[in-house]
């Protein structure tokens, strides 16, 4: 299950954010476990120069990801949480 939720604050800055919720396996030779897995994304959409004719359509889209598992699955099977942060940047024509 999923959940996905935008939020406009100007032309320039758009708060994003994102759940998700799953029942998954990891087989593993370590530790083969079935479990419910928990995500949660919040980030930001950037456009630098919303004005622009030729670069209204740049956007960059930092963003803060938090995985959870009611068992430890992360950084070898030995934590139940994980975090990243990750950049994209999109420029469409």
């Amino acid at each position: 299950i999923a959940g996905y939720g935008s939020y406009a604050l100007s032309d320039m800055f758009t708060l994003n954010a994102r759940a998700e919720a799953v029942h998954g396996s990891a087989n593993s030779v370590i530790s083969p476990v079935s479990t419910n897995i928990y995500e949660l994304t919040l980030g930001v959409t950037i456009v630098p120069l919303p004005k622009s004719q030729y670069l209204s359509s740049l956007k960059i889209r930092p963003e803060v990801r938090w995985d959870h598992s009611e068992d430890p699955l992360y950084r070898g099977y030995t934590s139940r949480d994980q975090e990243t942060v990750g950049v994209d940047v999109i420029y469409s024509f």
